[in-house]
């Protein structure tokens, strides 16, 4: 009686070791299972929120069309500086000094850039106006780097005669809006001849 006692309390301790085991086992797949499917389920919704939107690095036929429609934005304004240039750069004096008898001191020329763009270089003829209307001499004065939409200014020479300045644009080079100007170049029948690539 004592043997069967002790084999069912052994048998019953071996049933219940083995039934803790299957347990811890069934829990340890539970949680297994539970991070499984916590990861894909995460993994489905970081993959339906990139769906929804275009990468980053690849280009979509819908930023293709915008980058398309800024470049010519772009161009038609370049072009509408390039072949309007007059209604955007100009040039002008300062308040200079002259004497009645004749002469011209303190001149500057006045550099106007009204274009979203840096003018690299501009050549401009100073004329010495004296009394019947012509020319006592003329000088050319070089203006580099104007910035966009402001203006700049340089010395021109002074001269013994003259009572007026008569300023006259004869080269405008800008790198950055392709353009470039010259008085003694014929211009072309393009519909942009002053566009340039140097």
């Amino acid at each position: 009686m004592k043997k069967t006692t002790l084999e069912k309390s052994k048998k019953k301790k071996s049933l219940e070791r083995k039934n803790k085991i299957l347990i811890g086992l069934l829990v340890l797949l539970f949680l297994v299972f539970a991070i499984f499917v916590t990861a894909s389920f995460a993994s489905n919704n970081n993959s339906i929120v990139s769906d929804s939107e275009p990468y980053p690095f690849v280009d979509s036929s819908n930023s293709v069309s915008e980058k398309e429609r800024i470049n010519l934005e772009i161009t038609r304004k370049n072009m509408e500086y390039r072949n309007n240039w007059q209604n955007y750069i100009n040039v002008n004096t300062n308040e200079y000094s002259y004497h009645e008898i004749g002469g011209v001191e303190n001149l500057q020329v006045v550099a106007t850039n009204n274009t979203s763009y840096l003018i690299t270089q501009m050549t401009v003829n100073v004329c010495y106006v004296i009394d019947n209307g012509d020319c006592y001499l003329n000088k050319e004065v070089v203006i580099y780097n104007i910035p966009a939409n402001s203006t700049k200014s340089e010395f021109a020479p002074s001269s013994a005669r003259g009572k007026k300045i008569r300023l006259d644009i004869i080269d405008i080079y800008s790198d950055k809006m392709n353009f470039h100007y010259q008085i003694a170049t014929s211009v072309n029948s393009s519909a942009d001849p002053y566009f340039t690539k140097m």
